[in-house]
């Protein structure tokens, strides 16, 4: 069984860059391909982001949707009706978020 381990990580970001820039350098030095343009940017995507990067991604997306982190004790039995009434009041908001453009 192969194991990974920090060299083969190294590696395979240095493919990506290696990569990146010889797409870059095509693209430079020759009359535009269809797709070159979409090959690079779907390499920039898979680079690989740190923990860090993708919580503080993960939390400004739930900040721009207006949500807020609280903590609520209940008994185990009623997790599922909370649940299923924390769905509706998030569909009945989208809904009126769909609403609110037309009515301006």
């Amino acid at each position: 069984m192969y194991q990974t381990n920090v060299t083969d990580t190294f590696l395979i970001d240095d493919l990506f860059v290696y990569l990146l820039e010889a797409l870059r350098h095509h693209q430079e030095q020759t009359r535009p391909i269809e797709g070159t343009t979409l090959a690079i940017e779907k390499l920039q995507a898979m680079t690989a982001k740190t923990t860090a990067e993708r919580v503080a991604a993960m939390r400004a997306a739930r900040d721009a949707a207006g949500l807020k982190r609280l903590e609520l004790y209940a008994h185990t039995g009623d997790w599922p009706a909370i649940k299923a009434l924390a769905e509706k009041l998030q569909a009945r908001r989208q809904r009126s978020d769909k609403r609110e453009p037309a009515n301006t």
